[in-house]
């Protein structure tokens, strides 16, 4: 677990070391942005491309998290690999969706949901 300004990063690694789980907490903002894209940029530099971003302890977003989360969908995307969402709050949900990108990502209600997603082999 990695903790920064207002925004904690616990990375797991899941299903025989092939998927990552981030659960992030607290706010994702401009200021905090940076610092999920550290904690990302790790696992993806090692070659990983099945990614999963538990929303569950999210408080806040901004649009400069929306950002973080597009790049990173659009990386993994390039990389052949998976990408999803879970337990977002109304909140959290509501302002991704009214910036018009709700559609760009895969939403999950659960974590156990989630895992569904990648369930298949995967691809290198």
């Amino acid at each position: 677990m990695t903790d920064y300004r207002n925004l904690t990063v616990n990375v797991e690694r899941n299903n025989s070391e092939q998927l990552f789980v981030f659960r992030i907490e607290g706010v994702l903002d401009a200021q905090t942005s940076p610092d999920l894209e550290k904690e990302i940029s790790k696992v993806i530099d090692e070659d990983n491309n099945w990614l999963l971003i538990n929303l569950e302890g999210l408080d806040y977003i901004s649009s400069a998290g929306i950002r973080t989360l597009m790049a990173t969908s659009k990386k993994i995307d390039a990389m052949k690999g998976k990408f999803a969402l879970c337990s977002p709050s109304n909140n959290v949900f509501s302002t991704i969706k009214n910036s018009g990108f709700g559609n760009f990502f895969v939403w999950k209600d659960t974590e156990e949901e989630a895992l569904g997603v990648f369930s298949t082999p995967r691809q290198r």
